[in-house]
């Protein structure tokens, strides 16, 4: 996905991520990607078949051709502070990606800069090898990598006795140290383990514990990296622990997918 230079990123609801010009709004661009899970994974046609469906549920939306992608497109005016604006809405996908993606902006507002964006969208494959780039991260996130990066410096440094650079050739060192299993992360007990399931439409499911023991509940606000996405089933991951203060049960917080 490309966007304008000029715009950020921010804080927004579960599942979405925001963006807009901080320093001169032209409205508020939000994208949500969904994969299929469990009987569905793998389904090369989901993006397609979540076009079709939203063409099908609802009767305001029709299909129009943004770039070289097919997507349903729906708009909503609304009344907010005596002043109108319209939220346009865009359903599209890519194999077995779907994207939900909408602008909101004043009544009579320009979608250029939307629809500029979603005909960059690209879904990755899974295994193959894309060039370096640079991320942007959110103000909130900065703290969360730097005190992650100390710590695996630390324990490379450690129980590996080998210094930490930061480079691709790390990642092997990486894995040692999730191989030896719980770890300490500033006073806190982390864990190791394997996703035995995960619904993303929920956006919950359950961690096999590498310590054993049972399986740990996994809510998707409770991953960081990559943040407040889903993950897959089978995947290696890293997590801390805390008691469910509502129903007393474990739960599993700061989950880091391990790729």
């Amino acid at each position: 996905m490309i966007y304008p230079n000029d715009w950020s990123e921010f804080e927004d609801r579960e599942g979405s991520f925001l963006f807009y010009n901080p320093e001169k709004w032209t409205g508020n661009f939000r994208i949500s990607a969904y994969k299929p899970s469990g009987k569905e994974a793998g389904n090369m046609d989901y993006g397609r078949e979540f076009v079709k469906l939203e063409l099908k549920e609802n009767s305001a939306a029709s299909l129009v051709t943004v770039g070289r992608l097919e997507c349903a497109y729906s708009k909503e005016m609304f009344l907010e502070e005596e002043a109108y604006y319209v939220t346009h809405t865009w359903i599209t996908g890519i194999r077995d990606v779907a994207f939900e993606c909408s602008f909101t902006v004043p009544k009579g507002g320009d979608c250029t800069e939307a629809e500029a964006v979603i005909a960059s969208l690209e879904a990755r494959k899974e295994g193959e090898k894309y060039e370096a780039e640079l991320i942007p991260v959110r103000l909130s996130e900065i703290f969360l990598i730097n005190e992650s990066y100390d710590f695996v410096a630390s324990a490379v440094k450690d129980k590996l006795k080998k210094d930490f650079q930061g480079v691709e050739d790390d990642l092997e060192n990486i894995q040692q140290i999730i191989k030896i299993g719980d770890i300490i992360l500033g006073g806190v007990l982390m864990y190791s383990g394997i996703v035995k399931f995960f619904n993303s439409e929920k956006g919950f499911g359950f961690i096999a514990n590498d310590s054993g023991g049972d399986d740990v509940f996994v809510h998707i606000s409770s991953i960081v990296s990559p943040m407040n996405q889903s993950l897959s089933e089978g995947q290696k991951v890293t997590f801390d622990t805390e008691r469910d203060k509502r129903s007393g049960k474990i739960r599993a917080t700061n989950v880091a997918a391990i790729r």
